[in-house]
């Protein structure tokens, strides 16, 4: 079918957030002096994750996430940094960096000139959401962006989506149905699960070619972003 608004995910979906925030990473251990491996990095991550996971549950809040993943990092490698120093440093880093997603800048593109609407749904911190958008160049292709830490909701929260649409229908001039609007990410648990439960399409960007499970189904799956051009053809039929 042909939609009327597409809704784009941005870390891992169309910026590869991954390569950004491992440059980050070791650039801000160097400049504090911090002698690191490859293992601390892999460590950093899934603090990183465990921290983010609970922020988007709602049981810790932003400035426990900023502080707390480096402070555990320092405290298993016995060592002793400021954590708020090295957090705002780290942000700093990863702010100017824009990597895209193979394919990215070619698909939207192509689905500017074929007049597509389209718009940024993301969780993050809009300190460093803002810059790298500006740096990315896609930002003239999207009629907003929609960051969770302006908003004070996050994905997949209705009041997230909620404030979507209402972005939405200023634009359009009226509101569309949910159906008409397909939401496109990597997260299961933020894009998918949020864009199936407020009733629109979803299209999971699956690069890894893991598997979904029973109780949380996109209507699409693709492996490549140049894939999204046919979702958006007016023969396009959904998944059984």
């Amino acid at each position: 079918m042909r939609y009327r608004y597409l809704l784009f995910d941005l870390d891992h979906t169309l910026l590869d957030f991954h390569a950004t925030a491992r440059s980050a990473f070791f650039r801000t251990m160097q400049a504090f002096q911090v002698d690191v491996q490859h293992a601390h990095w892999q460590y950093y991550q899934r603090l990183n994750a465990q921290y983010w996971k609970a922020f988007e549950q709602g049981r810790i809040d932003v400035i426990t996430l900023r502080i707390g993943r480096w402070r555990d990092l320092f405290a298993h490698m016995r060592e002793w940094r400021n954590p708020r120093e090295v957090n705002h440093y780290y942000l700093e880093q990863v702010s100017q960096s824009a990597i895209a997603i193979d394919g990215a800048s070619s698909l939207l593109h192509q689905l500017h000139r074929k007049k597509q609407r389209m718009a940024i749904i993301t969780n993050g911190l809009s300190q460093v959401q803002r810059p790298r958008l500006a740096r990315s160049g896609f930002q003239a292709y999207f009629d907003f962006a929609l960051i969770s830490d302006e908003v004070g909701y996050l994905k997949p929260q209705t009041a997230f989506f909620d404030q979507a649409f209402r972005q939405i229908t200023q634009q359009l001039g009226h509101q569309p149905q949910p159906e008409e609007v397909l939401v496109i990410g990597d997260s299961l648990e933020a894009d998918i699960k949020g864009g199936n439960d407020y009733g629109c399409h979803t299209c999971w960007f699956n690069p890894k070619g893991l598997t979904a499970p029973p109780d949380l189904q996109p209507h699409y799956e693709i492996s490549h972003l140049r894939e999204v051009l046919m979702l958006t053809s007016p023969h396009t039929q959904t998944k059984p």
